[in-house]
């Protein structure tokens, strides 16, 4: 009798994964996973969340208008408050006009406590601050900078101070091209030594921003989104300042996103 070939293919047979090591890549994933989750949280990216702030004196104005609340902790934006308000600013499509910084008279001293508007914020946002013998100059201190999270350690000095810079929130040529050319002295004075305008931060970030505004730049810590915004959109309510349609979407759509703490 001849016997029948199966010709049909045969193929090897499937290895599987020592169990250990499956276990190990498991372990592995998870891990990986908790980290991002926590990390997107920790940044205020998880659903709308946002870092709680803690109480200051910059952020007065916000509580007072209603874009702010006081939550367990601290301070927190109502992003609903703050999108109504943004969406009811001025849009200006005025390309860049002339601008010289020198219209805006700053570092003044317009509260009259003889300290200058530059030495009062570092003095509100640096830590372990040493002072000069004038009681004014802050000569080294620790600035906990909000726009990258950094710690940043600021010593006085041709090339040192630059590394901690004061940056006006809404930049002084975005104030002028929405508006502030048609401002008085005493009016430009009054809003380029606004101390809810005004933030310590780390140098190289500031230099970054130029002088945009959210539509084209943000903070690189995304949990400070909720505050910046609220208060860029206080002070162009407040001023009365145009922003460009692309700036007006950009700080709606982030503030509509502001969630509050549970």
């Amino acid at each position: 009798m001849s016997r029948t070939t199966d010709r049909r293919l045969r193929l090897p047979a499937r290895r599987e994964l020592p169990k250990t090591r499956a276990g190990w890549i498991l372990l592995v994933l998870l891990v990986v996973l908790a980290l991002v989750f926590y990390l997107v949280q920790d940044a205020g990216l998880l659903d709308g969340e946002q870092r709680t702030a803690a109480p200051d004196s910059q952020l007065d104005p916000l509580l007072e208008t209603g874009l702010a609340v006081e939550v367990e902790g601290g301070i927190a934006i109502d992003g609903q408050a703050v999108a109504a308000e943004a969406g009811a600013l001025r849009i200006t499509d005025r390309g860049r006009i002339g601008y010289d910084r020198d219209e805006f008279p700053h570092w003044t001293d317009p509260d009259g406590n003889g300290c200058d508007t530059r030495n009062d914020i570092l003095a509100r946002d640096l830590d372990e601050i040493i002072w000069a013998e004038d009681g004014c100059r802050v000569m080294t201190g620790t600035l906990v900078d909000p726009y990258t999270g950094e710690t940043i350690e600021f010593v006085r000095g041709p090339e040192t101070s630059p590394q901690v810079q004061i940056d006006h929130v809404i930049p002084l040529s975005a104030a002028w091209q929405g508006g502030a050319d048609s401002w008085t002295t005493s009016e430009r004075e009054q809003f380029a030594n606004d101390p809810v305008n005004l933030e310590a931060v780390s140098g190289p970030e500031n230099q970054a921003k130029g002088d945009r505004l959210p539509g084209e730049w943000l903070p690189a810590d995304a949990g400070y989104h909720c505050v910046y915004v609220a208060r860029i959109t206080y002070l162009a309510d407040r001023y009365d300042i145009a922003v460009t349609l692309q700036d007006r979407d950009a700080m709606v759509d982030i503030a509509s996103g502001c969630r509050l703490p549970s």
